[in-house]
């Protein structure tokens, strides 16, 4: 059985040992760490082997340049499927849903992606409040609307005297 030679380059990776070694015997193992800017992709392996073919076990890059999490929008949040991912890759696209107290104003849904610059492009504001309509007549009162009669929207109730 012979050795392997240098542990197999990785572009956002690097062996963690500061040894530069070029020949590893069968059994060794190499463990990566990742590059500034650079995370740890989850459910990913950093370790590779010597095999007895003197080969090195294959390893898909372990580390990848991630967006953080998506922005936190005012009037939708990130749908179901897109909270339980942690890792962001470039071009990665997250969609979000309407908020309760908002409803869709269009056929599509709010989208957002994980720009070069790790930064996410701005969602559109396909959501807006529902309106809640005229509360009423109230006899006997009178009602003065703060601001409007959307979602969230307060009035004040006045008794006349008697």
């Amino acid at each position: 059985t012979g050795d392997c030679g240098p542990p197999p380059r990785m572009n956002h990776s690097r062996p963690s040992s500061d040894e530069h070694a070029s020949s590893f015997p069968v059994g060794s193992r190499v463990t990566y760490t990742c590059l500034e800017g650079a995370i740890k992709i989850p459910g990913r392996s950093d370790t590779a082997e010597c095999l007895p073919s003197a080969r090195w076990s294959k390893l898909p890059e372990p580390c990848g340049r991630s967006c953080a999490a998506p922005t936190r929008l005012r009037f939708a949040a990130l749908s179901k499927a897109d909270e339980t991912i942690n890792f962001f890759p470039v071009g990665t696209n997250v969609s979000y849903v309407c908020r309760p107290g908002y409803e869709n104003t269009s056929e599509s849904v709010p989208t957002s992606t994980c720009l070069e610059n790790l930064a996410w492009s701005e969602a559109a504001e396909l959501c807006r409040r529902r309106s809640c309509g005229e509360p009423g007549a109230l006899p006997g009162g009178r009602m003065v609307t703060l601001t409007d009669l959307q979602f969230g929207a307060r009035v004040n109730v006045f008794c006349e005297d008697g």
